[in-house]
């Protein structure tokens, strides 16, 4: 066998994965190696012409070179596809015993909860055995037992109900309380609100914005600006007023002072506001004193 097509055919087979058949040639070549020095030590001794035995010598080192490459290819894919192989092998037993042991640890929750299962069982039929057991008074005597416990249950159960609304109540008489506790002053504060807007009423309103007057300009607006301030202040503690003038009378918000027959008006309606009402928190404080219409009499129209 030439040496030139060992080689080319081992070039060729190491473009294939075929790691067995790349050893094969390997073994192949490296049996070729000393019948090809055989050969050339023939040749030498036969041979005349120097410059013929050391082209041949030259010749015979290439190849025994590439062989060598050859074969540690050959070595270095075959030990790195043993490898690779031996990690896959390693991941699947991993992952088998992973699975065995979940199976185990599952058999093994099942067996648990089946003993439990049975000893549940176990202490029912036990139960059902003494009870078939006892003696009719002995009987009795446990279901009265029973019954009183119930009672007791039911007892205790309405005594936390009550408890509970008991504790509601009082909360919600306790915020009612802090609501209303400036009750009895802001009411006496009234009259003083009162007695600004009388005052206020008492100047003639052509001279209200009359400035030549400068001393009555000056204590109107200062009185003016004392009542508004009041009232921002009553606000801001939630009292609050209200000026009925045009609405239907509501005997819960208003105090009918009096009563004007009027035609053009219909009756049940607040003609006049003598004075505002007042409301604290949601709660009338003071109903607003007003004048109701009324139906006219026949002998009044006429």
């Amino acid at each position: 066998m030439n040496m030139n097509t060992i080689v080319s055919n081992s070039v060729n087979l190491l473009s294939t994965s075929n790691i067995n058949t790349l050893s094969a040639v390997s073994n192949i070549a490296k049996q070729q190696i000393p019948i090809m020095k055989r050969t050339f030590f023939n040749v030498a001794s036969t041979s005349s012409s120097s410059s013929l035995l050391f082209n041949n010598h030259n010749s015979l080192l290439k190849q025994n070179s590439i062989l060598n490459n050859i074969n540690t290819h050959v070595s270095f894919r075959f030990n790195s596809t043993e490898a690779n192989s031996g990690k896959e092998t390693k991941d699947e037993t991993k992952k088998e015993k992973k699975v065995e042991e979940k199976r185990e640890e599952k058999s093994e929750e099942n067996k648990e909860d089946k003993k439990e299962d049975k000893k549940e069982d176990k202490k029912e039929d036990k139960k059902d055995e003494k009870e078939s057991e006892m003696d009719p008074a002995v009987k009795k005597l446990l279901e009265s037992k029973d019954k009183k416990i119930s009672d007791l249950q039911n007892a205790y159960k309405r005594a936390l109900a009550d408890t509970e609304n008991i504790r509601e109540r009082t909360r919600k008489e306790i915020q009612k309380s802090t609501q209303f506790a400036i009750q009895k002053f802001a009411k006496d504060l009234l009259d003083i609100s009162d007695i600004l807007k009388m005052a206020l009423e008492s100047v003639p309103e052509e001279k209200r914005e009359d400035k030549s007057d400068n001393i009555l300009y000056s204590l109107f607006t200062g009185v003016s600006m004392t009542r508004t301030q009041l009232l921002n202040t009553f606000k801001k503690h939630g009292l609050e007023m209200f000026n009925p003038l045009g609405e239907v009378f509501d005997a819960n918000k208003h105090q009918a002072m009096f009563q004007t027959p009027m035609a053009d008006k219909e009756p049940g309606i607040v003609i006049a506001v003598q004075k505002e009402g007042y409301i604290l928190n949601g709660r009338i404080l003071r109903p607003a004193q007003v004048g109701v219409s009324k139906k006219p009499d026949d002998s009044e129209k006429k």
